[in-house]
């Protein structure tokens, strides 16, 4: 939008507000223009006083209020940008050397109290692009100019220890080849006071593994082992969840079942969920057996039932990404935006009582929804996958693809996909789709065959399917999400294999859908948008056969 207008950030220091991309890839994408250094600020007209009364008097973010954070150019790899942990380095693991992983000029987040004199004295040399004035009473500009800035940061590059902390709850099988893994996870580490990011969810943990100890001293023992995952160094870029993903990614992707993750527990009163598609109807099942406390309606009833794309931006990530290993996020939200005091000093207590979840109801219901998630994985013969929904997701990205091919629908940086279209003449990116089609038409036939429904409605009844039948399904429906894995990754991001899914490159946070075919329509790219359309052709078949070999030397359903 600066471009069109003709004006250049090269040789400036430039202030953007956060919003719509995680906030390392405006550093970036100033960075790669020339910037010099960022200045990055909250806008009330996303999280302020436009929203409502500001805190203490309510929710929002007050003018005084710093929202902190990584800048680590997160959508190109995750983890320690260093790998110092590991034997290989990051250019083995991420196709990028250290530097090309963080911002080399200088970065402050200020408030939009202290951002206002700075955009004030802006000018504008044409009329301002869609969408660029905020909250603030004044008109905004793009500059460059009048005024000037002395930044100055004071960062030390340190190699230091991060502390995970897991608790096992052994299965019956534990140590054994037939033995899986059920893994629940939230970090600890905070911007300050973190009441609602992470300690939210931290508490929750805690009170899961105390409920969880009660049942064994009880008598009771999982069918699955149980491991919660409390990690550390998660705010720096993913840190702890990341190393420990990559050093046992062996054992992992042979034994998990499943990734259950809450970072912020709680922080409004709406259910927001992210997961694989393999697993929304484990989620919609389990929201039915609560009640919210607000309204008193049944859970189902209160949420609204979406369940979005995971992108990137918790510790879900290395597990899904890289390992294609199946996940949940789950979270109560204030709306669909980030709360109002995200990242800040005000993240307290303080604000948690006065503002949030005063009797701590929610936080309550967060723990059973977790726990009795966690449960219906550890402890029920048949897992709870649902493979005709993992078919018609394939079906809805697919269209996704068709939609951005006409210029319809585009996140991130999109020019030069109308340039093509425009080039073309026929209004349509050039890109030929057929054996994409071909390859998700035989996965959904594959997903919804009478024989392999059939199994899974005889397994799912206690005894009514031999136990051969159950482990060959078990196992075909748990390898299924890994065969989504290609082991070349995505072009330019060979950190992140799943080709269903990934944070979107100038997205961070935000999910693209079938990522290395609509990155390469972003880029104008035709000869690369085709290359991956045939390659995840190839993926997507194969991951039909994966979930179809539980017919290899099946037993008759009783």
């Amino acid at each position: 939008a600066l471009e069109k207008l003709g004006v250049s950030v090269e040789g400036k220091i430039v202030i953007v507000r956060y919003g719509s991309t995680f906030r390392g890839l405006k550093v970036m994408n100033a960075e790669r223009r020339g910037a010099i250094g960022c200045i990055i600020y909250s806008d009330p007209e996303d999280d302020g006083y436009q929203r409502g009364p500001t805190y203490p008097d309510g929710p929002w973010r007050p003018k005084q209020a710093v929202q902190r954070g990584s800048v680590q150019f997160n959508s190109l790899c995750a983890g320690d940008p260093a790998r110092k942990y590991s034997k290989k380095s990051t250019m083995d693991l991420c196709g990028y050397a250290v530097e090309d992983l963080i911002p080399s000029i200088p970065v402050l987040p200020i408030s939009y109290e202290d951002a206002a004199p700075l955009l004030q004295n802006l000018v504008t040399p044409g009329d301002l692009p869609p969408g660029f004035q905020g909250g603030l009473p004044f008109k905004y500009a793009t500059g460059p100019g009048p005024a000037h800035v002395n930044l100055l940061v004071n960062n030390k590059f340190e190699a230091r220890r991060v502390w995970n902390v897991f608790a096992t709850i052994p299965s019956g099988n534990f140590g054994t080849a037939d033995d899986k893994l059920v893994l629940a996870g939230n970090h600890r580490d905070a911007w300050v006071y973190g009441a609602a990011d992470p300690n939210s969810g931290t508490a929750a943990l805690l009170e899961m593994a105390r409920v969880l100890g009660d049942m064994l001293r009880k008598g009771w023992k999982p069918k699955r082992t149980i491991v919660l995952c409390n990690w550390d160094g998660e705010e720096y870029g993913l840190l702890g969840s990341t190393a420990w993903g990559e050093k046992r990614a062996k054992e992992l992707s042979s034994k998990s079942v499943v990734y259950l993750n809450v970072d912020v527990g709680v922080a409004g009163p709406h259910l927001s969920v992210h997961a694989s598609p393999f697993l929304s109807p484990v989620i919609t099942n389990v929201s039915r057996m609560f009640v919210d406390p607000a309204t008193g309606q049944p859970l189902d009833r209160a949420w609204d039932g979406a369940i979005g794309t995971l992108g990137s931006g918790s510790d879900y990530t290395v597990f899904l990404d890289h390992l294609g290993i199946p996940s949940v996020d789950l979270s109560w939200r204030h709306n669909t935006s980030a709360y109002g005091v995200y990242h800040s000093v005000y993240d307290s207590f303080s604000y948690m009582v006065q503002q949030v979840d005063p009797d701590f109801r929610y936080h309550a219901l967060c723990t059973r929804f977790w726990g009795v998630t966690l449960l219906r994985f550890s402890d029920s013969a048949l897992l709870p996958y649902d493979p005709k929904s993992l078919a018609g997701a394939l079906n809805k990205y697919l269209l996704y693809v068709k939609s951005m091919m006409n210029a319809t629908v585009c996140r991130g940086q999109c020019s030069e996909i109308f340039k093509v279209v425009k080039q073309e003449g026929s209004g349509v990116f050039p890109l030929d789709l057929s054996e994409l089609e071909e390859a998700v038409s035989g996965f959904t036939t594959a997903a919804s065959s009478p024989a392999l429904q059939q199994a899974i409605a005889s397994c799912r009844q206690e005894g009514a399917c031999s136990k051969r039948l159950l482990l060959r399904l078990n196992e075909a429906m748990r390898r299924t999400e890994r065969a989504f894995l290609d082991p070349a990754g995505l072009p330019g991001r060979k950190w992140f294999r799943h080709i269903l899914q990934a944070p979107g490159l100038y997205l961070g946070y935000g999910a693209d859908m079938f990522p290395g075919i609509c990155q390469a329509i972003r880029d104008g790219d035709a000869k690369l948008a085709q290359e991956q359309a045939t390659r995840c052709a190839g993926v997507v078949k194969h991951a039909s056969s994966v979930l179809m070999s539980w017919q290899q030397d099946r037993e008759v359903v009783t």
